[in-house]
């Protein structure tokens, strides 16, 4: 486990410590540090498939292909920019990169999009 995890884990037994013994206001800011600190340190994983790019966030990460302007990997890093201007990358895992073919992975976005794009006409 990280040092991160590790540090929010504590922080949550602290709080249930001091909830425990009555401590409220000591409590109740340890434990929303200690949520804060799991939902930030959460491993994102983007999945792309024929439908949509799917990214778990809180303002919704499911896209469809014809609300996105162009696609792509190099050097590990996937880039998104959707057609409002919204522009996402997201710098992948050394493992997980080196095991995808961006040649591939980029023809593929391009033809998802260019099949939405006929079929949206």
């Amino acid at each position: 486990e990280t040092r991160a995890v590790l540090m929010s884990k504590s922080f949550g037994i602290c709080a249930i410590i001091w909830l425990v013994t009555g401590n409220i206001w000591l409590g109740l800011p340890l434990l929303f540090f200690a949520l804060l600190g799991i939902i930030t340190n959460k491993i994102p994983i983007v999945k792309v498939n024929k439908e949509a790019i799917i990214y778990p966030s809180l303002s919704g990460g499911n896209w469809q292909w014809d609300s996105i302007e162009w696609v792509i990997l190099k050097d590990g890093i996937l880039t998104i920019e959707k057609k409002d201007n919204h522009l996402m990358q997201i710098t992948l895992d050394k493992n997980i990169a080196a095991n995808i073919n961006e040649d591939s992975f980029n023809e593929f976005c391009s033809r998802c999009m260019q099949n939405n794009l006929h079929t949206t006409i």
